[in-house]
């Protein structure tokens, strides 16, 4: 258990982030990702109601082990899926589905396609090899084989500005 001091340290790291980190960093990149897409992001822990609340509420209270463990009466319907003994862990597309379903024509003459838009940066035959590699069964190359479709999308794009101007 922290001491006293401790937890006016942590109370001034959290304030740090909280008007700093938190939205010149994490919602700023939420806020342009969501964008992008048409979307808007709503974060219920950063209602001003909800946050005076918390604000208002006991430091001993607040900052507990395991963390979070204020939030226990409202977890308790899913409390045999043990919300607190779990590590956090992040969300994993299915990149090799994507790759395999709605992505897959695009790898057509990618090779090719990259070779030409980085003026021979990308070499063809390499970039071919590596979708080969992936489509048999290195599924470890997934997010290299999405960053070079992405890198390719871009470049055309670039590209159909530069005719246009």
């Amino acid at each position: 258990m922290p001491t006293d001091n401790g937890r006016a340290d942590l109370q001034a790291l959290l304030e740090i982030d909280r008007l700093n980190y938190l939205p010149e960093y994490i919602l700023r990149k939420d806020d342009l990702c969501t964008m992008a897409h048409g979307l808007e992001l709503r974060a219920p822990f950063l209602d001003h109601r909800f946050a005076a609340c918390v604000m208002g509420i006991p430091s001993a209270q607040r900052f507990t082990t395991p963390a979070k463990l204020l939030l226990a009466p409202a977890l308790a319907p899913i409390a045999d899926l043990h919300p607190f003994a779990r590590k956090k862990r992040g969300f994993n597309p299915p990149l090799d589905g994507w790759l395999r379903g709605d992505l897959a024509p695009r790898f057509d003459g990618l090779g090719e396609r990259l070779s030409a838009l980085s003026a021979g940066q990308l070499a063809a035959p390499r970039v071919d090899r590596f979708v080969a590699a992936w489509r048999g069964g290195s599924g470890d190359l997934a997010e290299q084989l999405l960053q070079l479709l992405i890198l390719d999308e871009s470049l055309c794009q670039l590209a159909e500005l530069a005719r246009l101007a």
